[in-house]
């Protein structure tokens, strides 16, 4: 009988509050970048994608909630914004997370 082996990263407190302060201002960050990119494209009217009415209604979502204080960007049909690369070394696990252009080290190197 074949035995099924699983590997499990996980973050742990420290990195997860790292991570969370970080991804909270990541997420506003990408927000201000997407919506000063439909302003860019509505003063365009539009692009070969979509016509300029579509980047108003997704800037008037996106402002709506932003002014909230709620940072929803725009993530595509399946939101895969947001990455996690768990890289297993001799010494320890390098973490790092992307979201966008973003990156974050999360690795604490102090306890290797």
């Amino acid at each position: 009988m074949e035995r099924e082996y699983k590997t499990v990263f996980y973050l742990d407190d420290k990195e997860q509050a790292k991570f969370d302060k970080w991804y909270l201002e990541v997420r506003k960050q990408v927000c201000e970048e997407q919506m000063q990119e439909y302003r860019q494209r509505i003063a365009n009217d539009g692009d070969a994608l979509f016509p300029k009415e579509y980047y108003e209604s997704q800037l008037r979502i996106m402002e709506s909630s932003y002014n909230e204080g709620r940072y929803y960007p725009n993530e595509g049909a399946i939101g895969g914004g947001l990455t996690y690369s768990f890289t297993p070394t001799g010494l320890g696990t390098i973490l790092t997370c992307r979201y966008f252009s973003h990156k974050i080290d999360l690795t604490d190197y102090d306890s290797w």
